[in-house]
């Protein structure tokens, strides 16, 4: 008997510019009716950092709710849980270890502008910004604006609910050869600091699924090593 829902889930390497793999993501995507939802894991070496993350969106692909959980060296860093109402306004209930963020911390963030994305730090969810950017009018620029669970590059700041601004160019379509295959791919650019440079996405026509990354300010080169599923 096979499941309701049709399911996509693959597997990334995270690389450095030698080519050694020093983390890795694995991912699940499932689609419902009026809505996806997304499960991925995280492992980075080099910070003996682990992250779960699982969230929703709708068929629009605007965030619905989310939840976070990183930990540091064994040890918990902090979790946060999103909930959306409507699209101007989210509940975060965090929770940090000693640190910058220490305790318990309920929010309730809003804006004038819709929250177009909730961005966890799986390169998976990156795919979905992508989405929400659009593949229409190649080369300009549009803001994202969104809700991260950290400013740092590898997300294990923070931990609570930050408003961000995100910048997102399409460059148009582009075939991409990675370890899971040769892919008909489209290419964005993606800011997510004012002060950084823009990192280079390849992701999948249609779900928008995670392909490759190049980013000068981590260093590294991600690719997807297998995908199944449709």
């Amino acid at each position: 008997m096979s499941f309701a829902y049709p399911r996509i889930e693959g597997f990334v390497s995270y690389k450095n510019p030698k080519g050694a793999e020093i983390g890795r993501e694995g991912f699940a995507v499932h689609r419902l009716p009026n809505a996806r939802v997304t499960r991925a894991w995280c492992e980075m070496d080099e910070k003996n950092l682990v992250r779960d993350a699982t969230w929703t969106v709708d068929d629009n692909w605007m965030p619905i709710d989310g939840f976070v959980r990183v930990s540091l060296g064994g040890r918990i860093a902090g979790q946060c849980a999103y909930r959306f109402e409507g699209h101007n306004k989210v509940y975060c209930d965090s929770h940090g270890t000693p640190g910058p963020i220490s305790g318990h911390m309920s929010q309730v963030l809003t804006s004038e502008k819709p929250y177009q994305f909730l961005g966890l730090h799986p390169l998976i969810a990156d795919g979905q910004i992508c989405a929400v950017r659009g593949t229409t009018a190649p080369g300009e620029t549009r803001g994202i604006n969104a809700i991260t669970c950290s400013y740092s590059p590898d997300g294990e700041t923070g931990l609570t609910g930050l408003p961000i601004d995100i910048k997102v160019v399409y460059f148009g379509p582009e075939e991409v050869n990675v370890p899971a295959g040769t892919f008909k791919a489209e290419k964005f650019g993606i800011v997510w600091q004012p002060q950084w440079p823009p990192a280079m996405y390849w992701v999948t026509p249609g779900d928008f699924i995670f392909l490759k990354e190049t980013w000068s300010v981590s260093g590294l080169m991600c690719e997807l090593m297998s995908l199944k599923g449709s």
